[in-house]
């Protein structure tokens, strides 16, 4: 999978699933509201699975969404799709991300395989045992697992 696949097929996928999911979960509509004020920005990066999940405790993350994360077998490598609040990240906070994706990287951009996704007050993730879902967590941003500059 191309990190152009990634980063498109992760707005597209989070935002259809916020929106399907906001009807039961009301905190995940915000990321449509900021799609369509322009506040939405993705950011997209590739790394190892252990590498995600060993960051995850210093990043801000729900702790039952850290801990599920944790837990699943994700391949050696993803492709994590950030959703950034804009206004958040432009005032300095660097708690600014408020939703993922994240896809198997071995992956094809004909047959990807998405892993995990988030957004406020929700989560869904593959198992190896089926799906978890829903995962009710916490609506609050957190920090980027990513470098550079959002």
């Amino acid at each position: 999978m191309t990190g152009e696949f990634a980063e498109s097929a992760g707005a597209s996928d989070l935002l259809e699933l916020a929106k399907k999911w906001s009807t039961k979960h009301t905190d995940a509509a915000v990321l449509e509201h900021l799609t369509s004020t322009g506040r939405l920005r993705m950011h997209t990066y590739l790394t190892t699975a252990g590498q995600y999940k060993e960051r995850l405790g210093s990043r801000g993350l729900d702790p039952d969404l850290t801990r599920a994360y944790r837990l699943a077998r994700w391949p050696y490598r993803v492709w994590v799709t950030e959703a950034v609040d804009r206004q958040i990240r432009e005032s300095g906070d660097p708690k600014c991300v408020l939703g993922e994706v994240i896809y198997d990287a071995t992956s094809t951009d004909h047959d990807s395989l998405m892993l995990a996704a988030h957004a406020p007050g929700v989560a869904w993730i593959r198992t190896t045992e089926g799906e978890v879902f829903p995962l009710t967590c916490s609506n609050a941003p957190y920090e980027t697992g990513g470098s550079g500059s959002l």
